[in-house]
């Protein structure tokens, strides 16, 4: 389940997959306030669910991660990361879906050529970082 989770293209395939079973995400949120779990991710509902497992706030996995990951990126990449893990903890996991990532280049970078040159990346390295940078937060 954290896996898939991890990974905005399989997470949005196991939200399709949930909801074809009857787990509508809207659903899942009702629950997730029922449950007073507002400020921890759907994937803790799922675990809390599924495993009986401790749920962790939002806040608390973005700290575990920018102290074991990104705090070790140069300063360029830390800024960046930094605002995506700041959405996230804002507003939810739904910051980091594979779309999100080119509003996140333009609002940071204002292109993509900008961003390519100040990150010394290419295109694909930039986005399997963004798919990295989230299989680390939910690894945490």
């Amino acid at each position: 389940l954290r896996e898939k989770w991890a990974n905005p293209e399989t997470r949005e395939q196991l939200l399709r997959t949930l909801d074809e079973a009857g787990f509508a995400e809207d659903k899942l949120l009702l629950l997730k306030n029922m449950l007073k779990m507002q400020k921890c991710d759907l994937l803790d509902v799922l675990e809390y669910i599924a495993y009986n497992s401790s749920p962790i706030e939002r806040a608390k996995r973005v700290e575990v991660v920018k102290k074991q990951y990104v705090n070790t990126l140069n300063e360029e990449l830390r800024d960046f990361d930094n605002r995506i893990l700041k959405n996230y903890v804002d507003y939810g996991f739904r910051e980091l879906s594979s779309d999100n990532l080119k509003t996140y280049i333009s609002i940071h970078f204002n292109s993509m050529s900008d961003a390519k040159e100040r990150l010394n990346m290419t295109a694909p390295d930039i986005r399997t970082h963004y798919i990295e940078l989230q299989r680390r937060l939910y690894q945490a």
